[in-house]
């Protein structure tokens, strides 16, 4: 799993472009026996291993595109590939599923029912999950189950970590176009600037964020470019601004969409300027289904031990594609520590800690298996060191 995980860090491909990761995947599994399907959904990768007994069909997704970064860590087997890095962990994401399939292919003669691998292109433009999904990944039956790892450096290495019910926001693109009247600098009394709308805008938007210990139900409203004009002395006809929105459930995001035009409408009014608000939806949140939280916790429990698995105690307002795959199988998002030396997600310092493989792999495998119908003999697995 080293191995594979630092030859995909040193190779990272962009979404829907990962034919070197997928290759590298299929060669292994396909060795070790299992039935695998390639070019689903352009680059992704399905692999079916059957149990010798009848059963449930699990199934388990790991995501393989890189980022557009510059990788800075300096280590040996470092991004070949100038401005895109492997920095969310999707190398290591892609190496633990890999080593769950080969502890399920050893075992296959103590397996009940059907374990599924989905290797996932393109999580980080929001599109991967669903063109799998239409592409028919999940296959037939449905799963009754799906699970997936995440590095977290909040995590010490090999530490395992879920939680019921919320887990991750949902996350919506959104733009506001605001156009006015442009003219002379020296005249601004003749013009309507889109920029002191836009001014006004982000201060209110900004506003409705709710974080912290006492939220129960946080949300996020987030500015991150805005566009306008190109010289000093000139003001612009039009001004653009984009941000994220980050919501528990649907309800949330509905009312904070709601929120942003009202707030637009009355800017627009007050400053007799026309302001459009466009909405792209990137994922749905996570909602961990709470049975599967509780295969969780027997699973790490038989596996690590008390001090190798935490419930978590809040959600991440972070996004992930794996919640398109719950709008039709129940599922969970299961965090793997990585630590604090690991560097920061989505950093050009973030190197996936290798010491995690180990954990991660088990814990799916066993997830999988009982999920399916035999937790098998998967026990005492010591997390390595990084």
């Amino acid at each position: 799993m080293t191995d594979l995980r630092r030859a995909i860090h040193a190779a990272p491909e962009a979404g829907f472009s990962e034919q070197s990761t997928a290759a590298r995947v299929a060669d292994i599994l396909q060795a070790a026996g299992l039935d695998v399907q390639t070019e689903v959904a352009g680059t992704g990768v399905v692999a079916r291993l059957i149990g010798d007994a009848p059963g449930k069909v699990a199934a388990l997704r790991a995501d393989m595109d890189a980022l557009p970064i510059t990788e800075t860590t300096g280590k040996p087997y470092a991004s070949r590939h100038r401005g895109l890095a492997h920095a969310c962990g999707h190398d290591g994401h892609v190496a633990m599923l890999v080593g769950a399939g080969l502890i399920l292919a050893a075992m296959r003669d103590e397996l009940t029912g059907e374990v599924r691998l989905i290797f996932q292109p393109a999580e980080e433009v929001g599109a991967g999950a669903r063109t799998m999904i239409d592409a028919g990944a999940l296959g037939e039956p449905l799963p009754d189950a799906i699970f997936a790892l995440h590095a977290w450096p909040d995590l010490p290495v090999g530490v395992v970590g879920s939680r019921p019910g919320h887990m991750t926001a949902s996350n919506d693109l959104f733009t506001l176009t605001v156009t006015g009247i442009g003219g002379h600098g020296a005249r601004p009394h003749l013009a309507r600037s889109p920029i002191l709308g836009v001014a006004d805008l982000v201060a209110r938007i900004s506003g409705l964020t709710r974080l912290g210990d006492d939220v129960d139900l946080p949300r996020v409203v987030s500015i991150g470019s805005m566009h306008s004009g190109s010289r000093a002395n000139v003001i612009p006809t039009e001004a653009v601004v984009e941000g994220t929105i980050r919501a528990p459930n649907e309800a949330v995001r509905d009312e904070l969409c709601a929120d942003i035009r009202g707030i637009a409408r009355q800017v627009a009014q007050g400053q007799d300027l026309q302001v459009v608000f466009d909405t792209h939806v990137y994922c749905p949140a996570v909602m961990n289904d709470p049975r599967l939280f509780t295969i969780f916790t027997e699973t790490a429990g038989e596996l690590f031990g008390p001090g190798g698995w935490v419930e978590m105690d809040r959600m991440s307002m972070g996004s992930e594609d794996f919640a398109c795959y719950l709008d039709h199988v129940p599922g969970l998002l299961v965090r793997i520590g990585t630590g604090a030396e690991s560097g920061q997600l989505h950093t050009g310092n973030f190197d996936f800690a290798d010491g995690a493989l180990r954990s991660g792999a088990a814990l799916l495998a066993g997830m999988a298996a009982r999920a399916a119908g035999e937790p098998g003999r998967l026990k005492n697995v010591e997390p390595d060191t990084p």
